[in-house]
């Protein structure tokens, strides 16, 4: 449960930072690209997501308050939900969880 609350925790905090717009999701993109020590297949990979940022943030935006909601329910769904929420909070990410961030 704690996960599914940090997951709507931080949707409300992308929300409010405007990080669910393109240009937002492209300025924190960027960020991770040009700060971060990570390899450059993972960069290019940032590189991808941030051109085609009309369409991953408002996804990515889903995804949180989806799963952040789903692992907040009983069982049968919360536990699939909770560990593709920790999955996703430690790997999809970029610069969250992410062992190559600054």
């Amino acid at each position: 449960m704690t996960i599914g609350a940090m997951f709507v925790w931080v949707f409300f905090e992308n929300l409010g930072k405007g990080a669910y717009t393109p240009a937002g999701y492209t300025g924190v993109i960027n960020y991770y690209i040009k700060n971060s020590h990570s390899p450059a297949a993972w960069k290019l990979v940032l590189g991808f997501m941030s051109s085609h940022a009309a369409m991953i943030a408002p996804g990515q935006a889903a995804m949180e308050l989806s799963l952040g909601a789903c692992s907040r329910v009983r069982p049968p769904w919360s536990h699939s939900c909770s560990s593709a929420a920790f999955g996703s909070r430690n790997w999809a990410r970029p610069g969250f969880g992410n062992y190559w961030s600054p």
